[in-house]
């Protein structure tokens, strides 16, 4: 989730099969390999995606997705002070993709209204919204604990 100095929020949108149609998200994405940090696979795919960096990194929310069914754990980082990086040419899944920055009331506003479905967006939204109105106070270090987490048993194990 990024959030501009204006109180504006980086939106990118998508064409997502299952559902047959483009949504709009946040910048997102795995982690590339074994022992990637959540948080350099977060600066990789904004980069990726949108051709940012950001200077300061907070955990937004952890979450799970789909409790009922899997153990995927997501955790939603807030990137701030960003500015624009060099990328290498979109290519893949990023080729289609757009990017937008809209105003964080309107986004919010959109949630509630059901025009952003994508999950993980509407709950960085709505968290980035809190955040911002108590002044970041509530936010965690990038690095904070995530006992959620998936992690990679040891080869062998």
């Amino acid at each position: 989730m990024v959030l501009n100095e204006q109180g504006r929020v980086l939106l990118v949108s998508q064409y997502r099969h299952p559902v047959r149609r483009r949504l709009e998200e946040l910048p997102a994405g795995l982690l590339d390999h074994p022992g990637e940090s959540a948080l350099v696979a977060a600066q990789r795919e904004l980069m990726e995606e949108a051709g940012l960096a950001a200077d300061t990194w907070h955990v937004l929310v952890d979450t799970f997705t789909s409790p009922g069914m899997s153990d995927e754990a997501i955790r939603v980082f807030l990137a701030r002070d960003v500015r624009a990086v060099e990328r290498d040419v979109q290519e893949h899944e990023e080729a289609e993709m757009t990017t937008e920055w809209a105003d964080l009331d309107l986004t919010v506003r959109r949630v509630l209204a059901g025009e952003i479905e994508n999950a993980m967006c509407a709950v960085g939204v709505l968290a980035a919204d809190r955040a911002l109105r108590d002044g970041f106070a509530s936010l965690r270090p990038a690095d904070a604990p995530w006992p959620s987490q998936k992690t990679s048993p040891e080869p062998g194990a």
